[in-house]
């Protein structure tokens, strides 16, 4: 089973969290108090060395990074496609996916 460790009010999981829903894929969380720097604990920085949530455990394996995960849970998920299968329009998804990255 999926593990996420997240926060409530951070946008990146916000994304994830999205994404899981959206494909119907069960997942349990791991809920962090960013407030009481939960993030900057020994055993998640373990995960996470840079100490930013989201991170996603897929069968022991673990991913950082929201758009990342995203993409990972789209190519390892595929019964709900999310994204385009066009390459041209799946190429402009993630030029809009690294604009709210880098602006938004």
């Amino acid at each position: 089973m999926i593990e996420l460790y997240h926060s409530t009010h951070s946008t990146c999981s916000q994304k994830v969290r999205l994404c899981l829903a959206e494909k119907g894929v069960a997942w349990k969380g791991h809920h962090l108090n960013l407030r009481r720097f939960d993030q900057l604990k020994p055993e998640f920085i373990a995960l996470n060395p840079a100490g930013m949530v989201p991170v996603l455990m897929d069968s022991g394996w673990s991913l950082h990074e929201s758009r990342i995960i995203n993409e990972y849970l789209e190519d390892a998920y595929p019964a709900v496609r999310l994204a385009p299968l066009d390459p041209q329009a799946r190429a402009l998804m993630r030029l809009w996916t690294k604009y709210s990255d880098d602006v938004a």
